[in-house]
């Protein structure tokens, strides 16, 4: 079937190749009137590339966004939001563990490859986690940027939370027992621990060692 002027073509570049059809499109005109073509992508079968040319003539888009990497948004985004002061560690760590997906283009970026590297892992649930969120933001970003339309983070599913085996709360016998010890220093850390959801690391940077060492709390 003839393709409409204008719309673009598809063209076989041979079997050898991985993904031997290319879908791509007039960009320009020389002096001696000959096209100037650019590539939206190569591709396994035909249907394929025919699917990413009908996208492209559906929803036009800057083709170089398709330089745009994974690694090379995060960066932008990393930027951004240094200026906000709101990078924290398990960004990088998120980043990090999504490292298959770093030199993809983010235009061609599906739920399927973030859910296959998320079930490929062997990292806790809190992990996987912050893999889809900081997915979910740099798509977010991608959008904002005009690079994609679609939000497909939002989309991946996370295993099941298992319920931790490891963390039993205290009776309200043992609480009990605990405030009729509170000379203990131990004992008084324990109380503030359970009473304020605080964990550990975070009694030591906001609670004063004084005040915890005080006799009465």
């Amino acid at each position: 079937m003839k393709l409409p002027n204008g719309y673009g073509s598809v063209v076989n570049l041979g079997k050898r190749r991985r993904k031997p059809y290319a879908a791509r499109i007039t960009v320009g005109w020389t002096d001696d009137g000959k096209q100037k073509k650019k590539y939206l992508g190569y591709y396994k079968t035909r249907q394929e590339a025919m699917k990413a040319l009908a996208d492209y003539n559906e929803n036009p888009f800057d083709l170089a966004t398709r330089e745009v990497t994974f690694a090379d948004l995060y960066e932008k985004w990393l930027t951004l939001k240094e200026r906000g002061k709101q990078v924290t560690a398990s960004n990088a760590a998120a980043y990090k563990n999504l490292e298959p997906l770093h030199n993809m283009p983010f235009i061609d970026i599906r739920k399927r490859h973030i859910q296959g590297v998320i079930d490929s892992s062997d990292l806790s649930y809190a992990s996987k986690q912050r893999m889809k969120v900081l997915c979910n933001q740099l798509f977010k970003y991608a959008i904002d940027q005009e690079i994609v339309t679609t939000n497909f983070a939002v989309l991946v599913e996370l295993p099941p939370n298992p319920q931790s085996q490891i963390h039993k709360p205290f009776t309200p016998t043992e609480l009990d027992l605990l405030w009729q010890n509170t000379a203990d220093i131990g004992v008084r850390i324990a109380l503030i621990l359970c009473y304020t959801g605080l964990r550990p690391t975070e009694l030591l940077d906001y609670v004063p060692q004084a005040y915890i060492c005080k006799k009465d709390i």
